[in-house]
């Protein structure tokens, strides 16, 4: 019945009492959407991926066999012995301990701490965890001594993370060595990029800890996120610099980005990504949704805007975004692997790099870096500017350097070239 109405508002025990029937809908899961996901913007302003609710479970089911991979692996693998509540594997003759209930029943813990108003905290975290059944310890902001503590506590498997948080934490070995991370079998890192340095260092800090290794993956918010990963030994070849070959029924490919043909193996184009998760378009800009879109082989193919290029093996290699390549005196320049360069400076925490119009080169190159805090004014940008010179080709080094305490980021963890090339620009006028 209808709850009494008193002016404009109801009595919420009447309505409790009397609740109203659900109104009868009829709605496509193929067509309806389920999340509008802002872009991050770090290229150019934010759009709004429309995701059906096909597009997210698809995605999360997609991701699904990996979880139960891990699982499957880790139960193939023989108990020493049970101690309490403890049961210590031999994995390839190291021992590895784990709660007795993770072993013998289909969950594990992991540390959710991505924003769940991001598609990929979404996707990866909460929708496939609840799927799954595993135990999810949610942060909700990055809290490096807090996910450490609960990583040795709670005997977590894995975790998945952003460029930042893996950057900042292989940066400070000391703070890993206080916790037992024996426990991670690996960690996943999505959103952006980490330097191979990064790679290295954070396989040489935990490889007397367990299997904690650090491998990454590829996605776009227009593709509910995930495309590809790699999830490492011993489930996959490992290729540090790769972000994998595409996930199951997700087809990948390299194109010519001006002809629209499709490139061979090895060679440097857009990549183009076909799947069951990507989106349905972008929310009231139909020009955007035409552009990004095209039809090839009876498929429907999502340009990314990320140059990449393809192996042998069929593993993707992220060079740069299309948008960010810079053109310096009619040289293509990418900012990712000057970046990659420049991390190999030991002053040197974070870089990002962008290009700025410039009347005789047609644009410069210009480096914006964040210091460890033991080269705090012990080291000059022309330092910095030096060092590039000796270990790169001489259309490819900053001209420009610019030391900061921070830099952009985007939600996901990503550099928002944008806002940079903003602020510069505004110097200029």
């Amino acid at each position: 019945g209808e709850a009494k109405v008193e002016g404009k508002f109801r009595d919420f025990r009447e309505m409790l009492a009397s609740p109203p029937e659900p109104p009868e809908v009829s709605w496509n899961v193929k067509d309806d959407v389920a999340v509008l996901q802002y872009t991050g913007g770090t290229t150019g302003l934010p759009k709004a991926a429309m995701l059906t609710h096909y597009d997210v479970v698809a995605n999360m089911y997609e991701l699904i066999p990996f979880t139960d991979l891990i699982r499957g692996w880790l139960k193939s693998h023989k108990v020493i012995r049970e101690e309490g509540d403890y049961v210590i594997v031999d994995l390839d003759g190291k021992e590895y301990r784990t709660f007795r209930d993770y072993y013998y029943n289909d969950y594990s813990p992991r540390v959710a701490i991505l924003p769940w108003y991001h598609i990929y905290g979404q996707t990866v975290d909460l929708n496939t965890g609840l799927a799954t059944g595993d135990i999810l310890v949610v942060f909700a902001q990055f809290e490096p001594e807090k996910i450490l503590e609960a990583i040795e506590r709670y005997r977590v498997a894995t975790f998945m993370g952003a460029p930042a948080i893996f950057v900042f934490l292989a940066n400070n070995p000391d703070l890993l060595k206080r916790y037992d991370l024996t426990s991670l079998l690996y960690v996943n890192n999505g959103a952006g990029p980490v330097p191979p340095e990064i790679i290295e260092k954070w396989d040489e800090l935990l490889k007397d800890a367990g299997r904690g290794i650090l491998v990454e993956g590829y996605g776009l918010s227009e593709a509910s996120p995930v495309t590809h990963t790699t999830v490492g030994p011993p489930f996959r070849k490992r290729k540090i610099g790769s972000v994998g070959p595409p996930i199951p029924n997700t087809y990948a490919a390299i194109i010519n980005p001006e002809t629209m043909e499709f490139l061979p193996i090895g060679e440097e184009g857009e990549l183009v990504i076909a799947g069951p998760q990507v989106m349905k378009g972008y929310w009231n800009r139909p020009r955007e949704t035409e552009d990004v879109f095209f039809e090839a082989g009876g498929m429907k193919w999502l340009r990314t805007g990320d140059i990449a290029k393809m192996d042998e093996d069929g593993y993707f290699y992220i060079v740069d975004r299309l948008k960010d390549i810079i053109k310096y005196k009619g040289h293509s320049v990418y900012p990712r692997e000057i970046e990659d360069i420049m991390y190999e400076h030991p002053a040197i925490k974070e870089v990002c790099v962008i290009g700025l119009p410039d009347e005789v080169a047609g644009e410069t190159i210009k480096a914006f870096v964040v210091l460890h805090e033991d080269y705090r004014g012990k080291i000059t940008e022309q330092d910095i500017i030096n060092w590039c010179k000796e270990r790169m080709a001489a259309y490819k080094y900053p001209r420009i350097v610019e030391f900061r305490d921070e830099l952009p980021k985007s939600a996901a963890g990503k550099y928002l070239r944008r806002i940079l090339r903003e602020e510069e620009l505004k110097k200029r006028r």
